[in-house]
């Protein structure tokens, strides 16, 4: 754990802010190259998707921690949950597609692989920062974090996000969403029950919000890859 990566008198910098910063980069500068549209839509398809992202990520935080929601250092801060932010996210790109002339939502599908590769860094910013930790744990690459040995999780997950864009970025074909609605969904539902952090909320079931998201998504992908097959021409 390393939340504090350089100080200099009262200059702090903090890990988890800066690779949440570079994940963003990454993400703007990719998606630019990938997306064939002019420069005025896209500045406003990104910012728009940053913003409505940001608070959903937020806003999915405070369904296991409500008790936040009048503290101005939670907004200001961290305090994050990735699906929220995908779900805002898309609560902004699809109308914002649907209703514009010049767009086309089927081509956005490209932006599955700059997700794929900011999610990665924004993985080890929480590595750095000791969130998002996992459980207890005796295998030989245990990290040390939070006075204890633990599965590291966020590079497990780091790792296998990277894998999945490579593998996003090479196939290049249709309905690339549905393979990371897919491949995601099913990575975070297992890696979820090596966590150890029940501050993301656990539902009575005893399985996580995100594992809930995780199956909702597994099952959407699914379900819209078998009524394309179905929709092909013989």
């Amino acid at each position: 754990m390393l939340p504090i990566l350089y100080s200099l008198g009262d200059l702090h910098i903090y890990s988890y802010p800066l690779f949440m910063g570079m994940s963003w980069g990454v993400g703007f500068h990719l998606s630019k190259s990938l997306l064939k549209i002019s420069e005025k839509n896209f500045q406003i398809l990104f910012w728009g998707s940053f913003l409505s992202a940001w608070l959903g990520a937020k806003l999915f935080f405070l369904i296991g921690q409500p008790a936040l929601i009048d503290q101005t250092s939670f907004w200001l801060g961290g305090g994050f949950v990735f699906y929220g932010g995908i779900i805002g996210g898309l609560f902004f790109l699809i109308p914002f597609c649907l209703y514009h002339p010049a767009l086309n939502l089927k081509d956005m599908d490209v932006l599955s692989i700059p997700i794929c590769f900011s999610q990665a860094i924004g993985r080890l910013g929480c590595l750095l920062a000791g969130c998002c930790y996992g459980l207890e744990s005796e295998v030989p690459w245990a990290i040390h974090l939070h006075n204890k040995f633990r599965h590291p999780v966020q590079i497990y997950e780091s790792f296998a996000l990277f894998l999945l864009g490579i593998f996003l970025w090479k196939s290049r074909k249709n309905n690339l969403f549905i393979f990371y609605f897919i491949g995601y969904g099913v990575l975070r539902f297992f890696l979820e029950f090596l966590r150890g952090d029940e501050i993301r909320g656990i539902t009575s079931v005893g399985l996580s919000y995100s594992q809930i998201v995780s199956l909702v998504l597994i099952i959407t992908g699914l379900v819209i890859k078998l009524q394309s097959r179905q929709l092909r021409p013989l």
